[in-house]
């Protein structure tokens, strides 16, 4: 049955390609072959009921299948002065970063040190006053928060919202979460606890190659962490959710979108002394459409793509294992010209070539 599904679906993927399903914003030759790749592969190393072909005909399946895997990632969103009014109005004193206080903020780098220090004690509440006649803006507020998520896969979480507002002389950053903060405090502190297990799953791992910890630690998470189905009749009590975007839920259910894998990966790597970012981007070339997160990963001193939740979509897992910027400049956008409007090294020209080294 998995296998006869499969091939189905890869068929009607295939010819969504070829008839152009996906839309004419996705012409680029390379695109084309590496999506078909990936959707011939979609579903591999799980059971027939973890991933699902859409009831669609042809024209719509390739579109459904990157919704389907893209559609996890998603952005706090913004407030407007009104909503971060009430915020401060209704904050108690362990809502609020140093009470009776405030932070100076003349730069980029200030919002972004203030924002770490909400998300480090879960707080929504940060009194500033402005220097050098700096102004906040909400886009800029934003740029931060999303440096703060990349940066700090455990703190960063679960951020529903955020604001600010001044007066011209001082002000408030504001942030609102998804859950309570007790709730928030006690999954991240199990965060960190639930990534020594992981360490020490793999701690066969200690003194191997880069390139070996790299790989099981691909496989280690592929074979960890399924993708929830965003079909929550056929699928009760499972589906998108606020945890569902963290390492937590990866780790303790086994369950996590895109951003979900990307923080896994980043912290396990990280425990083992391999650099490793997280990216967030666009699938497409459509900045306001299909956004997902993934990682770069440093080996033997040049950087590399890697898509562990795509990967747990393809037969050998490693469809987008250490591959270069050209490998997906067809295919998506990131860094200036997504969405999310931040700064990555470039990588290696070439794929890298693990073969004989694991």
């Amino acid at each position: 049955m998995k296998n006869q599904m499969k091939r189905f679906a890869a068929a009607l993927l295939s010819g969504a390609l070829l008839f152009g399903g996906f839309g004419s914003s996705l012409c680029h030759a390379g695109a084309l072959d590496q999506l078909r790749k990936s959707a011939e592969g979609f579903g591999e190393g799980k059971t027939d009921t973890d991933y699902f072909v859409p009831g669609e005909d042809a024209g719509s399946v390739l579109s459904s299948q990157i919704e389907a895997y893209t559609a996890g990632r998603e952005d706090p969103q913004p407030m407007d002065e009104e909503q971060v009014q009430s915020i401060v109005d209704d904050a108690d004193d362990d809502e609020i970063v140093n009470p009776g206080g405030v932070m100076t903020i003349g730069s980029e780098a200030d919002i972004q040190r203030a924002l770490q220090t909400m998300v480090d004690d879960s707080k929504t509440v940060c009194s500033f006053e402005l220097s050098g006649g700096y102004t906040v803006t909400i886009d800029t507020v934003f740029k931060a928060l999303t440096e703060v998520e990349r940066a700090d896969p455990v703190d960063s979480i679960c951020v529903a919202a955020y604001g600010c507002s001044d007066n011209g002389q001082s002000g408030y950053l504001t942030l609102d979460y998804d859950v309570p903060l007790n709730q928030l405090r006690s999954m991240k502190q199990e965060t960190r606890t639930l990534v020594s297990q992981a360490v020490s799953d793999l701690s066969y791992l200690k003194g191997e190659s880069e390139i070996k910890i790299i790989y099981d630690v691909n496989e280690y998470v592929c074979d960890k962490v399924v993708y929830p189905p965003e079909d929550f009749s056929k699928y009760p009590g499972q589906g998108y959710s606020a945890e569902s975007h963290t390492a937590w839920s990866a780790l303790k259910y086994g369950s996590a979108v895109c951003d979900g894998y990307a923080r896994t990966t980043k912290l396990i790597l990280n425990e083992f002394g391999i650099k490793c970012d997280i990216v967030y981007g666009n699938v497409g070339l459509d900045p306001n459409a299909g956004h997902h997160a993934w990682n770069l990963v440093n080996v033997e001193n040049a950087w590399y793509h890697m898509d562990v939740c795509w990967n747990d979509g393809s037969y050998t897992r490693q469809d987008y294992f250490l591959i270069p910027d050209s490998a997906l400049s067809g295919e998506r956008l990131w860094g200036m010209g997504s969405t999310w409007p931040l700064s990555y090294p470039s990588t290696a020209a070439t794929p890298y070539d693990y073969k004989g080294k694991i």
